[in-house]
């Protein structure tokens, strides 16, 4: 069921990917993401590329970074 809190804290985690280049995706990405982009095999995300898959992930973190930051 959506949340208008979630529903805000996801499109504040979208609007930032999106801003973000490729580079700076990568960086963000967690060591443990890191390496489930690195063993991305094409099957994961509807077949899109590794890069779409990378910030996918990095919208994840962000959501519950985001989340976790607001609930203190």
């Amino acid at each position: 069921m959506s949340n208008f809190v979630n529903d805000m804290i996801a499109d504040e985690a979208n609007d930032t990917v999106a801003a973000m280049t490729d580079v700076q995706v990568a960086q963000k990405l967690t060591p443990e993401n890191l390496t489930i982009v690195a063993g991305y095999t094409g099957v994961e995300n509807n077949g899109r590329g590794p890069m779409d898959y990378a910030r996918q992930l990095v919208m994840e973190q962000l959501f519950d970074e985001i989340l976790e930051a607001r609930s203190i």
